[in-house]
């Protein structure tokens, strides 16, 4: 009984020596992403009511995956995630730049994803991937200012990530993903409201952006 258990790890360890990602393989990890946008201005031009004077931004996301070849280089999984999004801003009326007006916002989301993956070798131990995947998330938004300072948020979206992987042992590699071209909506309610308001945000098209980056660490056995 030994004997073939270990043929079977053996053969298992010559795949991954090989980087060759064969159908039923596993794969195990997540990524992260950290980004920070900064925006001070002196002018606004037109006839603006106020002035930002600065704008803050600050965010981190956390996001685990799991996944399962189906066949050579194609494998398909599901991960679970949580965002944190900070919004600072101060602005000035134009009328009166001594008046400031000062707000910040907290938004804390959760994520849930289905996705596949395409990877295409170009030399041992390194791939390219794309990853075309279907989001939701919800979660909360909290403004210190607003007279509803609580709202509920949920969205959904439908997008594409290219990236690559470096194998840097037998069973891990690390890999690191740059934009995005999909679809997103979300949709935000305020918490306590008597009516039923909603603020719908959407968009299409390709992100490049450096909030896009995320750079992870997977598991293959």
């Amino acid at each position: 009984m030994k004997y073939p258990l270990l043929l079977i790890l053996i053969h298992g360890i010559s795949i991954i020596t090989n980087a060759q990602l064969t159908k039923g393989l596993h794969q195990i990890g997540g990524s992260m992403r950290l980004y920070q946008e900064k925006t001070e201005n002196e002018y606004m031009v037109g006839n603006a009511f106020s002035t930002i004077d600065e704008f803050i931004t600050r965010e981190y996301s956390v996001d685990p995956k799991i996944g399962f070849f189906v066949g050579d280089n194609v494998s398909v999984g599901i991960g679970v995630g949580y965002s944190h999004v900070f919004n600072r801003v101060q602005a000035s009326l134009t009328s009166d730049p001594d008046i400031v007006i000062e707000n910040e916002s907290r938004t804390n989301l959760f994520h849930g994803r289905f996705f596949s993956r395409f990877h295409k070798s170009v030399f041992e131990k390194f791939y390219f991937y794309v990853e075309p995947a279907i989001s939701m998330s919800t979660g909360t938004i909290k403004n210190e200012q607003a007279l509803e300072a609580e709202q509920n948020v949920f969205g959904y979206g439908i997008t594409a990530s290219p990236g690559m992987i470096l194998f840097i042992s037998d069973h891990f590699g690390i890999e690191a993903s740059f934009g995005s071209v999909g679809y997103n909506r979300f949709r935000q309610k305020l918490k306590d409201a008597d009516s039923d308001p909603k603020n719908i945000e959407t968009d299409l098209g390709l992100d490049f952006s450096l909030r896009t980056f995320q750079f992870g660490l997977q598991y293959y056995f």
